[in-house]
């Protein structure tokens, strides 16, 4: 099953809360074409939820999850800045 590491989690649960968007929102992660994609969306039925805490912070489709088998999201710094990646 896909994990979230910590540094991923902490960090993708602040930008939610210090953001303007309603309480309700998440990261979606979603895959089109073999690339994986991330933005903002409301939670769906069937979803595979990731909670940081009690705060839910991603969801993607349950068979995308289980495609994706045992990878892990993680975090990554470079000159441009903080971006998710999958391990």
């Amino acid at each position: 099953m896909l994990s979230v590491t910590k540094r991923a989690g902490d960090y993708l649960a602040k930008a939610l809360t210090e953001s303007d968007l309603p309480d309700d929102v998440v990261f979606r992660i979603a895959g089109e074409s073999g690339k994986m994609r991330v933005f903002i969306d409301k939670k769906k039925g069937g979803d595979v939820v990731f909670k940081k805490g009690t705060q839910e912070i991603i969801a993607l489709d349950e068979s995308l999850a289980v495609n994706l088998g045992n990878r892990t999201v993680d975090l990554e710094e470079d000159e441009e800045g903080y971006k998710l990646i999958m391990l």
